[in-house]
């Protein structure tokens, strides 16, 4: 995954690495407290800031329990978690990944090498009062998996979707598959979580 640094906290970055608040935190927490990495690059480097090179970070990180926010209401980014434990807020956003093309190396990394594309709308199902989740990703030029629904969600949202087969869940509308973010965000809880690998200058 990726991480765009402004160059004033590049030291303090490589000496401590990265930190949640008041070392890592620059850009505001519209999805909560935690540290956000991004699996574009481009996303990333969006955020990097310089006067001269910009930083994107290279790193890898523990996702632990994975904690989907595809909200119901769009403008109600569902980041009261409760009492749930949540390693990972993962952000959803329409451009995924082929997953078919993912590797995943002989220490349990996974590593993303698909092209992005756009999911289609038809991709996201959801309750009623409960949110969204990805049943199956459906590009435009093709399905590209045959994964079931709990390989997109926790073990809580596969057992409430799959109850509510007999209501029959509903589609994303069109309203609110439009203003689903471009691009996926990761907000990692735990700094210990992450290790940085690789420095890209530009």
């Amino acid at each position: 995954l990726f991480h765009g640094i402004n160059t004033g906290t590049l030291l303090s970055i490589l000496k401590r690495g990265l930190q949640n608040a008041p070392f890592g935190r620059a850009y505001g927490t519209r999805f909560g407290e935690g540290i956000y990495l991004a699996d574009s690059f481009e996303k990333s480097f969006a955020y990097a800031r310089g006067p001269n090179s910009k930083f994107v970070l290279v790193v890898s990180t523990v996702m632990g329990k994975v904690h989907q926010n595809i909200p119901y209401n769009y403008w109600h980014h569902d980041v009261n978690l409760g009492n749930k434990v949540v390693d990972t807020l993962w952000a959803v956003g329409k451009s995924q990944q082929d997953p078919k093309y993912n590797i995943v190396l002989p220490c349990g990394n996974m590593i993303g090498m698909g092209r992005f594309m756009t999911a289609k709308r038809e991709s996201f199902v959801g309750i009623r009062d409960k949110g969204f989740t990805i049943k199956k990703l459906i590009f435009d030029d093709a399905t590209a998996d045959e994964k079931s629904d709990d390989d997109y969600s926790d073990d809580e949202s596969a057992e409430e979707f799959s109850s509510a087969k007999k209501n029959g869940p509903e589609e994303m509308d069109s309203y609110r598959y439009r203003n689903l973010p471009d691009d996926n965000e990761y907000v990692i809880k735990n700094a210990d979580n992450i290790r940085l690998e690789y420095l890209i200058q530009m």
